[in-house]
């Protein structure tokens, strides 16, 4: 009987059990979709507009944690504004934080700086990353991106641009009411 050296076995057992997980096919409108709901939930807390921010939305490259990389495989990223008033910014940053991790969102950075903060964290729900920057003026910049999906009908649009219903600078429309 032969005797299988450690690399052998690594490479056998992740044969078997798929080796790192397939990245999800979600079409770019879906991911759209999905990174401005996210940006509209936190503006509605912030009780304020979300407003396209400056050079977004866009669709990138991207590699897929098994290494996957190829014209399908992309990542869609979404700057946004928001304008509460300026004495409820600060507070607001700080109870998002509170209010996330105690939600279980995996929080990657909290800091408080001069007059504002810089949070960063990910939806555990759906695997959007957030970035939240907090400025002493009351200006918030919100930024949003999806993990890596691969584009089910054929190459990914690279540096396309998928606004939905509002262009830079506009407030984001919310979603119509779902007929019944």
């Amino acid at each position: 009987m032969k005797r299988l050296g450690p690399l052998a076995v690594v490479v056998a057992t992740l044969g078997a059990c798929g080796g790192a997980p397939a990245v999800p096919k979600v079409a770019t409108d879906e991911a759209a979709e999905s990174v401005q709901s996210q940006g509209l939930e936190i503006a509605e807390l912030a009780e304020t507009q979300l407003v396209w921010g400056f050079g977004t939305p866009h669709v990138l490259k991207c590699t897929g944690k098994g290494g996957e990389d190829t014209d399908r495989i992309y990542s869609y990223l979404a700057a946004f504004e928001l304008y509460p008033p300026p004495d409820r910014s600060l507070p607001f940053g700080m109870d998002l934080h509170e209010q996330w991790k105690s939600a279980g969102w995996r929080i990657a950075a909290y800091k408080e700086i001069p007059d504002g903060l810089v949070l960063l964290t990910t939806n555990p729900s759906n695997d959007l990353q957030v970035r939240l920057d907090v400025f002493g003026d009351g200006r918030i910049l919100l930024n949003i991106s999806t993990p890596c999906y691969e584009q089910p009908d054929g190459p990914a649009p690279f540096g396309a641009q998928y606004y939905s219903g509002a262009q830079e600078g506009e407030p984001v429309p919310s979603p119509a009411p779902a007929e019944s």
